[in-house]
């Protein structure tokens, strides 16, 4: 089930381990049950996240429809794009030795970075493996 509590928790894990010299702000915009088209109900919470200097803000949202780490991997994926849509050609974090940015992943409710080409893992620490 989505919470506002993981949403909160997994917004400040990611721009923890971005490594980001901009400061960026997370609020939730919403909290509840929207309805499905089946007629059920799903929990949603939406965040903005807005970097300070600028004003520069995107969307998540992170829904209890899929299990644990899909919902939050899908969230978390949000809100690296956010980030990079708004990074102006430096994609944090940084992989090292490749042009791109390493991705999010969440196992057993647990943040790490991946490199997409070579499958490297950063744990959420910034340290490699």
């Amino acid at each position: 089930m989505a919470s506002r509590s993981v949403a909160l928790l997994l917004a400040s894990r990611f721009l923890g381990d971005l490594g980001s010299d901009d400061v960026w702000a997370v609020s939730v915009l919403s909290d509840g049950l929207e309805p499905t088209p089946d007629g059920e109900h799903e929990q949603l919470v939406v965040v903005e996240l807005r970097r300070l200097s600028d004003g520069a803000a995107g969307y998540a949202t992170l829904t209890g429809a899929a299990p644990g780490d899909v919902a939050q991997e899908a969230f978390v994926e949000q809100l690296h794009d956010v980030v990079l849509e708004n990074s102006q050609g430096a994609a944090p974090p940084a992989c090292r030795g490749h042009p791109h940015p390493r991705r999010p992943r969440v196992e057993g409710g647990i943040l790490s970075w991946h490199c997409p080409v070579a499958l490297g893992l950063m744990r959420s620490t910034g340290e490699p493996d």
